[in-house]
C-alpha cells in the first residue's frame, strides 16, 4: 500500500526538491502552494502525512494546521503535520504554543537524510 504525502509550500523550488526526495522512496506526492489549497485537497484525497511550510500567502501553515487539527472529519484530524521552517523554534520571541500544533519540524535548509528520517518516522506512527 503506497502512502500519500502532501507538500505545502509557496516556493516552487522547495516543492520540487522535497518531491524528488520523497518520490524516490516510492511515496505518492501531492502539492499545494498555500494552506487553503491544502485544505481543499484534503477533501478529495487520502493523505497520510503533510509537510507544511509555515510562512505562505493566502493561508499560512499555522492557520492551515489549526484547521486540520480541529476538523470534524477524523480522517483529516488524525493526519500528522510536519512544519517546515527557517525559524529557530527555540527563539524566545516566538510563541512556543503556536508550534505545539505540529507533530514535528524540518528546519531549512534541510538535508535529504533528515527529511527521509522525519517522513519515515511519522509514517510508521500512522501505519
Amino acid at each position: 500500500m503506497s502512502m500519500n504525502i502532501l507538500i505545502v509550500d509557496d516556493y516552487m523550488v522547495n516543492r520540487i526538491i522535497l518531491k524528488e526526495i520523497i518520490e524516490d522512496t516510492g511515496y505518492v506526492v501531492f502539492e499545494a502552494t498555500n494552506g487553503k489549497e491544502a485544505l481543499d485537497l484534503l477533501q478529495d484525497n487520502k493523505i497520510d502525512l503533510i509537510l507544511m511550510d509555515i510562512e505562505m500567502p493566502v493561508m499560512n501553515g499555522f492557520e492551515a494546521t489549526k484547521a486540520i487539527k480541529n476538523d470534524k472529519n477524523q480522517l483529516i484530524k488524525r493526519i500528522k503535520v510536519i512544519g517546515i521552517t527557517a525559524h529557530d523554534i527555540n527563539d524566545s520571541s516566538l510563541e512556543i504554543s503556536d508550534f505545539s500544533i505540529f507533530d514535528g519540524f524540518i528546519s531549512k535548509p534541510f538535508t535529504l537524510e533528515y527529511v527521509l528520517e522525519c517522513v519515515k518516522k511519522n509514517l510508521e506512527i500512522v501505519a
